[in-house]
């Protein structure tokens, strides 16, 4: 089950965790979802699934890398 969820709301993308509330607002989904990647690198080095509702209410699942360090 995603823990962290993103949902498109009044022209900005929030992101939002199952158990901590909202992480925060951005303006687009690329930015959103590179957000998810990075706060998934304070959960651990495991890809977190990110349940995604678009501005037409549609969802997806979308699997996030945390960023690798060199």
């Amino acid at each position: 089950m995603p823990e962290l969820t993103l949902i498109e709301s009044g022209g900005h993308w929030r992101l939002v965790d199952e158990y901590a509330g909202e992480i925060g607002r951005y303006a687009s989904r690329a930015r959103a979802l590179f957000e998810a990647g990075q706060y998934a690198s304070y959960l651990g080095d495991e890809p977190r699934h990110v349940l995604v509702q678009d501005e037409d209410g549609a969802w997806e699942e979308i699997l996030v890398e945390p960023p690798r360090m060199h």
